[in-house]
């Protein structure tokens, strides 16, 4: 009979490891769909443009340090009274109880004999209960000028971090006030870094990087253009049965795509720049290509602050750039085509480079866009 009901059960598993095996696939395609949906999502979401300015006037002022209030140790006095009264109420109890009882012998003892020595002890005991009365009295007070002690201690050491938080904050104030006011003032120094903090945090969705040459306070932007290949080449959709399926795109809708995608890395890139550096007026872009022969300028474009300010308010990156007369040129299968860089007119024919300052900044990559195949296809 075991061995029966054990053969059922087998079997009963056996039965029930296609249905898991199914599942467990359906979750993996399931997945698969999620990757592909959040390799678009991410790419189209670089087209939604949102330009605001920093106020930095309002940040002039020094912020006051808000010292933290002396905390409350009474609490502390009570808990350690209590503390050392506590440890003499067994002592106490214990002689009032043999008093007590000494006391009852005392009163029904027949004998003078014995009456004589219950009272020598009952001297003893009620000896013993006032000294230890006593030493419970002055070990309270001990305690109690100890608690003291520390709670004074305690204040001070309030009061000396406090002090040191509060001198800590002003200094870091005056620096913080002193940037905002180099900034203002278009020093260059000031002015690269406020670049290269505001890019570094600039996420994209894949990896990123921007020249910026800067002379006379006119920037020049050389932004890398990531490679085609970042663009899915299949739409993926959901069955109804839960398996993903996968459609080619046309070839001009990659080629589409990924112009928009440039299109949006530019303007966020100057959306970004304009948003902190409030000197910035006229600036120059390239949308640069890295080959295997030469680099190759496939996008460029000249602005001032109220132009992007009102290209920001486009749809859609191409849009964007567009409004800002932007340069380029594509085949018939809008494929992007090589055109001449440009160089900022301010800096003159001859470019004085002891005066050129440079940046390199690589923008800020989120660690799961690295682990999604960007171009994964069906797979067999």
């Amino acid at each position: 009979m075991a061995k029966e009901t054990k053969k059922e059960q087998q079997q009963v598993f056996a039965g029930q490891a296609p249905a898991f095996r199914y599942v467990d696939q359906v979750d993996r395609w399931r997945q698969e769909y999620e990757r592909a949906k959040v390799v678009e999502e991410t790419l189209s979401k670089l087209s939604i443009l949102d330009y605001r300015e920093v106020d930095y006037y309002s940040q002039l002022e020094i912020v006051l340090f808000q010292e933290k209030p002396v905390p409350n140790f009474d609490d502390l006095l009570e808990e350690n009274r209590l503390l050392a009264q506590g440890k003499f109420f067994m002592p106490i109890a214990y002689r009032a109880g043999i008093i007590a009882f000494l006391l009852l012998i005392l009163v029904l003892s027949p004998s003078t004999f014995l009456m004589w020595i219950i009272a020598c002890l009952l001297l003893t005991v009620f000896a013993s209960l006032f000294f230890t009365v006593q030493d419970r009295q002055q070990t309270i007070q001990k305690v109690v000028v100890e608690t003291k002690e520390e709670i004074k201690r305690r204040i001070e050491y309030h009061h000396k971090t406090q002090e040191e938080a509060r001198k800590k904050h002003e200094v870091a104030e005056q620096e913080r006030v002193a940037a905002v006011e180099r900034l203002l003032s278009g020093d260059v120094g000031a002015i690269l870094l406020k670049m290269d903090v505001a890019l570094s945090s600039l996420e994209v969705g894949f990896s990123a990087e921007v020249n910026i040459d800067l002379l006379e306070g006119v920037p020049l932007f050389q932004i890398w253009l990531p490679p085609k290949a970042i663009i899915p080449t299949q739409v993926c959709t959901l069955s109804p049965g839960g398996r993903p399926a996968y459609e080619d795109k046309e070839i001009r809708t990659v080629n589409k795509q990924y112009i928009e995608l440039c299109a949006a890395l530019i303007m966020q890139v100057l959306s970004r720049v304009y948003e902190v550096v409030p000197t910035l007026d006229r600036s120059y872009v390239m949308g640069m290509s890295k080959s295997a022969l030469n680099n190759e300028c496939y996008i460029h474009l000249s602005c001032t602050r109220n132009e992007v300010m009102q290209a920001c308010q486009a749809t859609k990156g191409l849009l964007a750039i567009q409004q800002l007369q932007a340069v380029y040129n594509a085949d018939p299968m809008l494929n992007l085509l090589p055109i001449e860089e440009i160089q900022p007119e301010e800096w003159g024919n001859e470019v004085n480079l002891q005066a050129l300052r440079s940046l390199h900044v690589r923008l800020k990559t989120p660690q799961f866009f690295n682990k999604i195949p960007l171009n994964a296809g069906k797979q067999e």
